[in-house]
């Protein structure tokens, strides 16, 4: 089960979310296609999405959206360490590879505006 806040990083920048449908509508299908991001949950469990595409009513054209494909490993290690460079550089507090992951998540919260609920 997808647990709030999700984390969208891309080469060092990370955007955080209060619930998958907010990450959905926020991403592009071609940033999908092309695996722009890596998706966690607070957990660090990777979620993979995928582009589907739907005929409109009459079939003149196609509509890509984005959809949940799956949710896969718990990787809290690897997202710590997306992490840390990205508050260290933004918050300019080079204390940040002391923290936890609950921490870190706690901070990117508090920074983005986020609310979970």
């Amino acid at each position: 089960m997808v647990k709030p806040p999700i984390i969208l990083y891309e080469n060092g920048n990370v955007e955080f979310f209060g619930n998958l449908s907010d990450v959905i509508c926020y991403v592009e299908p071609i940033d999908i296609l092309n695996h722009e991001y890596v998706i966690y949950d607070s957990e660090g469990r990777i979620i993979t999405l995928e582009v589907v595409n739907d005929r409109s009513a009459y079939g003149y054209y196609n509509l890509e959206r984005v959809v949940l494909k799956s949710e896969g490993e718990l990787l809290p290690k690897q997202l710590r360490e997306n992490l840390i460079p990205f508050f260290a550089r933004v918050l300019k507090d080079e204390g940040m590879s002391s923290k936890p992951l609950e921490e870190l998540i706690h901070i990117g919260i508090d920074f983005f505006g986020v609310d979970c609920e």
